[in-house]
């Protein structure tokens, strides 16, 4: 029985692609949670996504971790809206380390990044603080 949770998100600062915190940016994990959640998975599956041990294993924590990304950058293409088919598979793309010209293919054209140097520059942006360039 899922409870339901409501976390004040205060700090949308600390977000990065590391969802489950474990200090790795990784797309078999992060990605999956990130492409997970936009298509509506309970967080409780989500957390099975998360390196064992790391503190978004917690469902708890993994859920306030989405929601500090939901609200800081899960709209990658910055259209205003949060979509798995694009937003999603750019997250994935990513972290599995896909030139961001084929990124740029998953943006919606009217969003505020929709070049592939606009949105590398903006995933960059959100690697966690030892794994940015």
């Amino acid at each position: 029985l899922e409870e339901l949770l409501t976390i004040d998100v205060t700090d949308v600062a600390e977000a990065t692609l590391d969802l489950d915190g474990n200090g790795v940016a990784d797309a078999l994990s992060d990605g999956l949670i990130a492409l997970g959640r936009m298509f509506g998975a309970p967080v409780a599956q989500l957390s099975g996504f998360a390196q064992p041990g790391s503190p978004g294993s917690d469902p708890v924590e993994l859920e306030a971790r989405l929601q500090e990304a939901e609200a800081g950058f899960f709209d990658v293409d910055g259209n205003g809206t949060t979509d798995a088919l694009s937003d999603g598979l750019m997250i994935l793309g990513f972290l599995f380390g896909a030139p961001s010209q084929q990124l740029a293919g998953f943006a919606d054209p009217g969003g505020t990044r929709s070049s592939a140097s606009d949105i590398a520059t903006f995933l960059d942006s959100v690697l966690p603080q030892d794994l940015a360039a």
